[in-house]
């Protein structure tokens, strides 16, 4: 439940962020639109190059110990006393409400206790802390919006987001009837329940659709991915096949340009890229694909080495086909027909994770290699 009497701090000159961990590996560009609103605002914005993962996914599955060992990493990042600001509704009810219950007869108890307390979902803290003005430049569209079920309960923040929308002059923002409904990610229950986690995702698409547009807003990135899933269901494979054999034909075509853009995302996320001039130059093949816009590596397994894939050593070396390079995540999922099927331990490798989920340090097969070397091999053209 949310809090009986929300009391918000004064605007502060400096505020802590914590990224979350989907925000870290598959919506960074929400997180880094999160800091830049802040620092609009005109507050220097923190972020602890410590942190890792709030200790959720552990603790709604049951291991309360495994949780607390998480979280207690998180404890000594805010040493001062600014707001933490969170991106996510998720995770922000996990620190806020879920910490001062784990730590309960701890030692930490009254430090956990007064973090919890500062801790703040970010569209919240926008509008009741920062008091934002938004102005709207862009073209007028019709939006949904869904808010998350801890962002609805735990932070009690269901007003905030069509407040912020509200602003927008050019948005028109419609009411799906049942608001309140779970998407049906879940986290780890989507995993654990995947045909109920489905059927509820597909429900909520048809109310945001029956709503009156395809586009909605969300503020949790957990709501985002469900809702891209079911957004594919019930496209037939051959469609699916045109759309990935176009896009691979748009990449090899600007080829050149992705290229140089993945070297830049990788070399600035500290990987060391070397360019192969054939097979023979590459001393270990791995596969999958990559994603230029992130300098991203998906690691797909065969039914050869089922759990290999998941065991990333401290040094990594990739060889990659230049043909496997696409420009966003999206794109090459459907390129890849991930609709019709996907492995349960795909990995993605974007360099040194920032917010690995149990271990505390560097730890094989938890938080991806120390260094990354991606080969790339360009197949010539020439007889």
């Amino acid at each position: 439940m949310s809090d009986p009497i929300k009391v918000y701090p004064s605007k502060p000159q400096k505020v802590y962020y914590f990224g979350t961990c989907l925000v870290d590996m598959f919506y960074p560009d929400a997180g880094i639109a999160g800091v830049e609103l802040l620092e609009r605002e005109g507050i220097e914005v923190i972020f602890p190059r410590g942190q890792t993962c709030c200790g959720q996914p552990a603790y709604t599955s049951g291991y309360h110990d495994e949780a607390r060992s998480v979280a207690q990493a998180q404890l000594d990042l805010f040493p001062e006393d600014w707001p933490i600001v969170v991106p996510s509704g998720s995770c922000g009810g996990m620190m806020r409400k879920h910490y001062p219950a784990l730590f309960k007869d701890t030692p930490q108890a009254t430090q956990v206790a007064e973090i919890a307390g500062r801790v703040w979902e970010l569209t919240d803290f926008l509008l009741n802390v920062c008091h934002i003005k938004l102005e709207d430049p862009g073209e007028p569209v019709t939006v949904a919006m869904h808010t998350s079920c801890t962002a609805r309960r735990e932070m009690g923040v269901a007003e905030v987001g069509p407040a912020l929308l509200g602003q927008l002059k050019n948005v028109n923002l419609v009411e799906q009837v049942r608001p309140e409904e779970c998407c049906g990610f879940g986290g780890t229950f989507a995993v654990r329940h995947p045909e109920i986690s489905a059927a509820m995702v597909s429900e909520k698409v048809d109310t945001l659709v029956d709503a009156g547009t395809r586009e909605f807003v969300t503020t949790d990135c957990g709501c985002l991915m469900a809702k891209r899933k079911a957004a594919f269901d019930g496209w037939d494979l051959e469609t699916l096949r045109d759309l990935g054999a176009n896009i691979r034909m748009k990449a090899l075509s600007n080829l050149p340009d992705l290229l140089e853009q993945l070297e830049q995302k990788l070399t600035g996320n500290g990987i060391k890229v070397h360019w192969a001039v054939d097979g023979d130059e590459a001393c270990r093949i791995v596969r999958d694909i990559c994603i230029a816009e992130t300098g991203s590596l998906t690691l797909w397994p065969t039914p050869d080495e089922p759990r290999l894939m998941s065991l990333v050593p401290p040094v990594h070396i990739a060889v990659l086909n230049a043909s496997e390079i696409y420009t966003t995540f999206h794109e090459a999922m459907l390129a890849r027909e991930w609709a019709a099927g996907m492995p349960t331990n795909a990995l993605l490798i974007s360099g040194p994770s920032k917010t690995a989920d149990i271990e505390q340090t560097l730890a094989y097969g938890v938080h991806g290699p120390k260094e990354l070397i991606v080969l790339v091999i360009e197949q010539s053209t020439a007889p």
